[in-house]
């Protein structure tokens, strides 16, 4: 899939595909390829990250971040794959300059889910992070306090403390560790 992606990224610039859109569709392609190859392998980030010759996208999995090629893509796409992003987000296409952050639905397969994007400007252009939020993460689907992995002591000091007429409960952990 990370040949896939780099193949695409190239032919989004030759343009000459002799299809009515040419480079455009192709860059339709690579963004929805990039989210989906995300979807497919449990990430809960794409990071679209410039570097002084190229563009790099990395994949958040289990909290790590990874590469998604085996080289980077030409530093030439990403203008042009963050505008696509853009455009779907309905943020400012001309504006590079200040950070921004919108979202969007993509469907993959059976599941849509929504995905959040923000841009901020660096030095070697713009860098832009878009979460993959799951419908099925996102509570849509709910588990029983049984499910949570809890002792029988700790699920009884949570059920005690649900009870109440007042009070919080702070739920803590990492970035898309489920805390929803």
């Amino acid at each position: 899939a990370s040949t896939e992606i780099s193949e695409l990224a190239v032919r989004s610039l030759s343009g000459n595909t002799g299809e009515e859109r040419g480079g455009e569709q192709h860059i339709s392609a690579l963004a929805d390829r990039i989210i989906a190859h995300a979807l497919s392998l449990g990430a809960s980030d794409v990071h679209i990250e410039p570097r002084e010759r190229s563009t790099e996208i990395l994949l958040r999995i289990d909290g790590s971040m990874r590469s998604t090629s085996d080289g980077a893509l030409p530093k030439s796409v990403a203008p042009l794959l963050l505008r696509r992003y853009k455009i779907l987000s309905n943020l400012d296409i001309n504006n590079n300059c200040l950070p921004q952050e919108g979202s969007f639905l993509f469907q993959f397969q059976d599941v849509q889910c929504r995905v959040r994007v923000s841009s901020i400007p660096t030095l070697h252009g713009e860098k832009m992070a878009l979460r993959i939020l799951q419908s099925s993460l996102c509570g849509a689907t709910y588990c029983s306090l049984d499910r949570l992995g809890l002792s029988d002591s700790q699920l009884e000091i949570l059920r005690a403390a649900i009870s109440q007429n007042d009070g919080v409960i702070a739920v803590a952990g990492p970035t898309g560790s489920g805390k929803s």
